[in-house]
């Protein structure tokens, strides 16, 4: 995911910000990973209440969104650092 970020940054110049945001998310898929397998109707598992159900499923959904509107956005062209 380290290099995914530094090439989004490369041609879309991200802030600070959005590249801690999007690099702190590697963990949040990885424990959403877990709240699948573990928390959710695909298995006999416990639910997690509504409200956290709803911020769980809004955290993930926000980052995806963000990244899919980067992808999407033209690329904007920088001169190397040396120059």
């Amino acid at each position: 995911m380290g290099k995914y970020v530094k090439a989004l940054d490369q041609g879309h110049q991200l802030t600070d910000m959005s590249k801690q945001i999007i690099k702190d998310a590697i963990g949040v898929f990885e424990k959403f990973n877990f709240v699948r397998n573990n928390n959710s109707l695909a298995h006999d598992n416990v639910l997690p209440n509504h409200p956290e159900a709803r911020f769980i499923f809004d955290s993930v959904t926000a980052v995806l969104r963000f990244i899919k509107s980067i992808e999407l956005a033209p690329v904007v062209w920088t001169a190397p650092r040396w120059i």
